[in-house]
């Protein structure tokens, strides 16, 4: 059953920024299992944390609102993956040392301690972003895009240690015993709170290096470019963010994410509306009258299309099948064409084609005789 993110923080679909974190510190402080005991608590943290991760990202909330809790899951939407997370990484990611809710934890002496055992040189790094310029309609029908880029590898020459491979290049700190953190005590009026934090002396990394390796001067991971071809998804809006997972930096734990923004180049020819695209269908007004056909351009080329007679402008033509192109995790099937008519201004006829039409118009126009015999029984009134 499709879980409603708002629901779960207790806020409206209007909220704000600040309401959604503010009722997000609020459920994590009710809910920890390290405070709550109920034996769903776990559970339920794991679904404030998902919701919270969803609902404060701009672009994430935008795909969420639009197309529900499919829009977020999978295959590069950022989906958030906390049902196989285990809690600690979860208390890792919103209420490590480095988290902007760190505060909300730290009083309680870290809840086990959690984050400890990260170094702090893992965030170090801003994970690879890259904006994509895509044509409109590859927005609409998709397609692929080369993408060079530039991340973190781990240095080779070092084997990622930044040390160089001699005796005593490095050593373990002997402020925190290689533990990486160090445990502080305050005085509060609750009463004596323990605290941990980076060890100072090492920067988090529970070693001194004395010898740094000359290819990456101590720091374990150098700059290295990647070409990737990258799908673009079919009914992708402008300026929205995707995560490729692990094509960004290495790190102790892995590999990290790719983002990229795709930036759409507006269309002159071309409007989106979900999964329908519409059109101009320019037609000349006499073909308007006696029918005929006319040539639409659709995401897919040129198509040829019948002008029904009497065909008056803000008609539409419905093309099926010629909008956006089907992808599953947005669209079951494809959009349709809609072609909207409008009026050009007539070709230039010869003077026999012209009075041929204008016979045709005047012998064919019902509504304008019928005005025109109203108009005189009234004036013949006195």
């Amino acid at each position: 059953m499709a879980r409603d993110y708002y629901e779960i923080l207790g806020v409206d679909r209007n909220a704000s920024e600040s309401d959604i974190k503010r009722a997000f510190r609020k459920k994590a402080m009710e809910y920890h299992p390290d405070r709550n005991k109920a034996p769903d608590a776990e559970e339920k943290f794991k679904e404030i944390a998902q919701a919270y991760e969803v609902l404060s990202d701009p672009q994430k909330k935008q795909m969420y609102d639009q197309y529900g809790e499919a829009g977020v899951n999978g295959n590069g939407f950022g989906g958030s993956g906390f049902s196989g997370a285990s809690f600690e990484d979860i208390i890792n990611q919103f209420f490590g040392d480095n988290s902007p809710f760190g505060d909300i934890f730290g009083s309680f002496g870290g809840f086990g301690g959690f984050g400890s055992s990260r170094s702090k040189s893992n965030d170090e790094f801003e994970p690879p972003h890259v904006s994509v310029e895509i044509s409109y309609v590859e927005s609409i029908i998709g397609g692929q895009k080369k993408v060079s880029y530039k991340y973190k590898k781990k240095c080779t020459s070092c084997n990622g240690t930044g040390a160089k491979n001699e005796p005593n290049a490095k050593q373990t700190c002997s402020t925190c015993n290689g533990k990486g953190v160090t445990l502080k005590q305050m005085r509060t009026p609750l009463g004596v709170v323990q605290t941990q934090g980076y060890c100072d002396a090492c920067n988090g990394e529970g070693e001194i290096i004395y010898k740094k390796c000359d290819s990456c001067k101590g720091h374990k991971y150098i700059d290295e470019w990647k070409d990737l071809t990258v799908d673009i998804i079919p009914g992708i809006e402008n300026r929205t963010t995707i995560a490729i997972q692990g094509e960004g930096n290495e790190t102790r734990n892995g590999k990290g994410d790719l983002y990229l923004t795709f930036i759409v180049r507006p269309s002159k020819i071309f409007e989106k509306d979900e999964k329908d695209v519409y059109v101009k269908l320019l037609v000349d007004p006499i073909k308007a009258i006696v029918g005929g056909e006319c040539e639409v351009p659709t995401p897919y080329g040129i198509e040829k299309v019948k002008i029904p007679p009497y065909t008056s402008p803000g008609d539409k033509i419905t093309l099926s099948g010629k909008g956006v192109n089907s992808n599953k995790r947005l669209f079951k099937t494809k959009g349709d064409l809609i072609a909207v008519v409008y009026f050009t201004k007539p070709k230039r006829y010869s003077p026999i084609e012209m009075r041929e039409l204008y016979k045709l118009i005047n012998e064919n126009n019902t509504e304008l005789s019928q005005y025109i015999q109203n108009a005189k029984g009234e004036l013949n009134e006195k």
